[in-house]
């Protein structure tokens, strides 16, 4: 008994083994944008930070309600539904259609994404990797 009461102690002392999370910064898969996801009252959220493609005059460009797309919510409601897969929506800022998403790890450095309308069956799964740029505070990409 005193040596399984030393294990359980011992254990409890060791120092945690980090899990890959769905909170960073993330580069989308067609590298047209970098999205923050980050703990927020809901669960987690996700703003877009980083744009490629800026407007001539140089300006973010807009989304679907002409809205400046940098710093825009996109993530808005996400919560954790099992150990490490997280349940949310994400809005497409061209034509503001949203979909559920599930997002989990996939290594340290990708992050797995489906999103569908109705059935995960009937969606799409898109990476995201870790991104490990620099940033302007008015989202362009370094």
């Amino acid at each position: 008994m005193k040596f399984a009461v030393f294990l359980a102690s011992l254990a409890y002392c060791l120092p945690a083994v980090a899990q890959p999370s769905v909170i960073g910064t993330w580069m989308t898969q067609n590298n047209g944008g970098v999205v923050q996801i980050e703990s927020c009252p809901t669960g987690i959220c996700g703003y877009v930070v980083g744009i490629t493609r800026f407007q001539p005059d140089g300006a973010a460009p807009l989304d679907v309600h002409g809205r400046s797309r940098c710093h825009l919510q996109i993530i808005p409601d996400g919560h954790q539904d099992s150990d490490g897969v997280w349940s949310s929506h994400i809005t497409d800022p061209d034509d503001g259609d949203t979909y559920t998403i599930d997002l989990r790890p996939d290594g340290p450095d990708r992050l797995h994404m489906r999103g569908y309308v109705g059935l995960p069956l009937f969606g799409r799964t898109v990476y995201w990797t870790r991104f490990t740029g620099t940033l302007t505070p008015d989202c362009h990409i370094r």
